[in-house]
């Protein structure tokens, strides 16, 4: 089970939305304690802070304050980089391999449903 020592100072990498959701959640049942900078809030699902996309990076220091940055900066600044899902089981983006009918064939489909 992972302690809040094993993630203090350390940047997390969630580089889908899911997986912020995920981190929020994670971060949430590891310390009631955890609040943003800045603003004190608790992490929550609503409030993601995803400005950097796919480079999107959590990190939480020792007295419990909660950042986010790119994963480039956090990479020069020598942080130890955590995957996700590393720490926490995520559920895996689904493949779809079905082609998009063609737009009549959609419409067709809604409109014998409606």
């Amino acid at each position: 089970m992972i302690e809040f020592e094993d993630i203090v100072n350390k940047a997390i990498h969630c580089p889908t939305e899911k997986d912020s959701i995920a981190c929020m959640e994670f971060l949430t049942g590891l310390s009631e304690d955890i609040r943003w900078a800045g603003d004190n809030r608790r992490p929550n699902v609503k409030y993601l802070n995803r400005r950097y996309g796919r480079q999107t990076c959590y990190r939480v220091d020792v007295s419990k304050i909660l950042r986010y940055g790119g994963l480039q900066y956090y990479q020069n600044q020598g942080y130890k980089i955590i995957e996700l899902e590393d720490i926490i089981e995520t559920e895996p983006e689904p493949e779809s391999n079905e082609p998009i009918p063609p737009k009549e064939e959609r419409f067709k489909l809604l409109s014998e449903l409606l």
